[in-house]
């Protein structure tokens, strides 16, 4: 099945494009996806374990299954005061 993927700031910037879409097994969740999106785009590893995730623009959680067409957004943790 085909899933849209989305980086957002230091992920954009370390992946070389704002998105990608990619073929996937059915029944794959985030924690999955987001192994398969590391070993595409090396050096991204280590930004998407501690990254927010948002499927069709909801924040979610990695357990989360995914189906054909969704748009999971990796976006990385925010700080400040």
């Amino acid at each position: 099945m085909r899933i849209r993927v989305r980086f957002f700031a230091q992920l954009r910037e370390a992946s070389g494009t704002d998105r990608a879409e990619m073929d996937v097994p059915a029944g794959i969740t985030a924690r999955h996806l987001a192994h398969l999106v590391a070993e595409k785009f090396i050096g991204l590893g280590p930004l998407l374990e501690r990254a927010g995730i948002a499927v069709n623009g909801e924040w979610t959680d990695e357990e989360i299954q995914l189906f054909a067409g969704d748009e999971v957004s990796f976006l990385p943790p925010v700080s400040g005061g």
